[in-house]
């Protein structure tokens, strides 16, 4: 007889906000216009005039100076080993791997940059003053500057990809809009509205958004697959956040108002909850090789996987109710239905 090992609790989610704790990842940091995490660093600006660093291991020991000599320092974007940035009215380039990081002007003439994000080998930026969405092409030895979207946009300030989907904040009105940049013809579209002054956007499991309040010092969570998108809970006040990055679960807060960066734990918790609808579900062999058989009513349309670090796993459900992940890595996996949490161990 086939042993099972039968998943024997089961599991609610709910996104580590209400019981989380925000630490102070680094404090006495001043102007703190934007931040980026890359390998076991977290770059920063500090007073509009340098690049700083923080070793992750070691937050202790503080920030070191990256490069100095900049002016009004907006928007961070990794391309290989480069370290893109605004600077007023040019996208400035260092390379990070070098002893000694010496800016390189990658184009100028813009207005104001202040959001950077990347798209294969595409640099999209926005420019507040000319309220305009531009890309360059990274992969060419001269990018030149090409309009995506010059019209319908209103100080468009920070900039961040879901997908193919370019979120834009845009600063004044207090909204968000969204445009598929594989489009032939890009066309603009409202996602939400009434903020505050929105400074800071990221993303986190596929369909949750964070977006910061600058002047009410709030960062406010949404769903994006509820119509109408509409903030569904405020998991911090108080915060004169500039700038939000997430890196596998962390969420890191520039908080521009505090001179500090803060940080998050967005790690899915698993905590025991009551019955599953009057249903159990049952998953076997657990651990297992890669093959999960579930007993009980469900089809690929009803749940998601995700791996330890909340991004979501692409899988099928093949031969009647088998789930395959014997092409993913081993490790933790969680299958979630209706907000109930079973966890996959995979060896």
């Amino acid at each position: 007889m086939t042993s099972k090992l039968f998943l024997t609790t089961l599991f609610s989610i709910t996104l580590l906000m209400a019981n989380a704790q925000l630490d102070t990842l680094i404090s006495n940091i001043s102007s703190i216009n934007s931040v980026i995490v890359h390998g076991d660093f977290l770059y920063a600006t500090e007073g509009n005039s340098q690049i700083v660093k923080l070793d992750l291991n070691n937050p202790g020991a503080g920030i070191t100076q990256v490069v100095s000599g900049l002016n009004a320092t907006f928007g961070f974007e990794i391309y290989g080993s480069e370290l893109f940035f605004g600077q007023a009215n040019e996208i400035v380039k260092i390379d990070l791997n070098a002893t000694n990081p010496t800016p390189t002007i990658v184009a100028s003439g813009f207005g104001y940059i202040v959001g950077l994000a990347l798209h294969g080998n595409f640099l999209y930026y926005s420019d507040w003053s000319n309220d305009l969405i531009g890309k360059l092409d990274l992969s060419s030895t001269s990018p030149t500057p090409v309009n995506v979207i010059s019209s319908g946009l209103t100080d468009p300030h920070r900039i961040e990809f879901k997908n193919d989907e370019l979120y834009i904040l845009e600063e004044t009105v207090g909204q968000v809009t969204k445009f598929d940049v594989t489009a032939a013809n890009p066309t603009l579209q409202s996602v939400t509205s009434n903020i505050n002054v929105p400074t800071g956007i990221t993303f986190f499991v596929d369909s949750t958004m964070f977006v910061s309040e600058f002047t009410s010092g709030n960062i406010l969570k949404y769903d994006l697959t509820v119509n109408p998108v509409v903030p569904f809970d405020t998991i911090f006040g108080g915060i004169g956040s500039s700038d939000l990055w997430i890196d596998s679960n962390m969420l890191y807060i520039a908080d521009f108002g505090g001179d500090q960066i803060l940080v998050y734990s967005l790690a899915p918790p698993v905590s025991v909850g009551a019955n599953y609808n009057d249903t159990h579900l049952s998953i076997f062999p657990n651990p297992s090789s890669g093959i999960f058989d579930i007993s009980g009513n469900i089809t690929s349309q009803q749940f998601k996987i995700f791996d330890q670090n909340g991004q979501s796993i692409e899988v099928n459900m093949s031969d009647g109710n088998k789930i395959d992940l014997t092409s993913k890595a081993n490790g933790v996996y969680f299958l979630i239905c209706e907000s109930k949490v079973f966890k996959l161990i995979k060896f």
